[in-house]
């Protein structure tokens, strides 16, 4: 089956009643961006600030994710050859 047919297929059953179902409402985002750029001028909050913060939040939390994971033991090596890896 190509990619083509798949999408047409994938497309249909979306567009069914289930389809539907499953993906919920739709969402306003001009709705939304509306009402965050009025509580922003109602709170004087610059937003321009908010987002480099988040975007500063999501790297440490990254970075943290990483750290942990590579602290993690390889039991597939020796105890020397963990020893030589962490020297390299």
């Amino acid at each position: 089956m190509t990619e083509k047919a798949l999408l047409a297929l994938a497309v249909k059953e979306l567009l069914s009643p289930k389809g539907k179902k499953l993906l919920g409402t739709r969402i306003n985002v001009k709705e939304i961006t509306n009402k965050i750029s009025s509580l922003s001028n109602k709170f004087n909050i610059d937003l321009t600030v908010l987002a480099a913060s988040a975007a500063t939040a999501a790297a440490a939390s990254a970075v943290a994710i990483a750290s942990k994971d590579s602290d993690k033991v390889d039991q597939t090596k020796t105890a020397k050859e963990r020893i030589n890896d962490k020297k390299e």
